[in-house]
C-alpha cells in the first residue's frame, strides 16, 4: 500500500510544485481573495517541493490517518466543538466534515456554500476566534 501511495504522492508533488499549478487549479477564483493570491500560490508550491526533503514519513502518517483508527472514538468527545468546512472544498470532501459533525456529540457544523478548502479558514477566522473566546 505504501508503495502505491508513494507513486501517487510523487505524481501529486510533481503536479503541484509550481505556483502556476496552483493558479490553474483555482481557475477563475485566482486573485479573488487573499487565499488565492500569487503569494499563497508561491508558498504552497514551496511547501509541496520541500515536504519530502526529510523523507515521507510525515506525509504518509497524515495520509494513513484517513484509513486507520485515530486512537480515540469521536463519539466520546466531551468538549465543545465547532467544525467549519467549505461546501465547495475539492481537496477534502465536505462529507468528511459532515460525518465528523454528526458523530461528535454536541458538535456544531458550519458548511458555507460558497467557500472551499482555500477560503473557509480565512473567511471564518474571526467568528471562530470569537467563539473560542467565549469558552474562557
Amino acid at each position: 500500500m505504501r508503495e502505491n501511495w508513494r507513486r501517487d504522492a510523487a505524481a501529486q508533488l510533481s503536479a503541484l510544485g509550481t505556483p502556476e499549478a496552483w493558479t490553474a487549479r483555482w481557475g477563475d477564483a485566482v486573485g479573488t481573495d487573499d487565499a488565492r493570491s500569487r503569494e499563497v500560490a508561491d508558498h504552497l508550491a514551496a511547501v509541496v517541493r520541500d515536504s519530502p526533503a526529510d523523507g515521507d514519513d510525515g506525509c504518509w502518517d497524515d495520509w494513513a490517518a484517513v484509513l486507520t483508527p485515530w486512537g480515540f472514538d469521536p463519539t466520546t468527545v466531551s468538549v465543545p466543538v465547532r467544525i467549519w468546512h467549505g461546501d465547495g472544498d475539492r481537496a477534502v470532501p465536505v462529507t468528511h466534515g459532515r460525518w465528523l459533525a454528526a458523530h461528535v456529540p454536541g458538535a456544531v457544523g458550519h458548511f458555507p456554500e460558497l467557500e472551499d478548502h482555500a477560503s473557509v479558514e480565512r473567511n471564518n477566522r474571526e467568528v471562530a476566534y470569537a467563539w473560542l473566546s467565549t469558552l474562557g
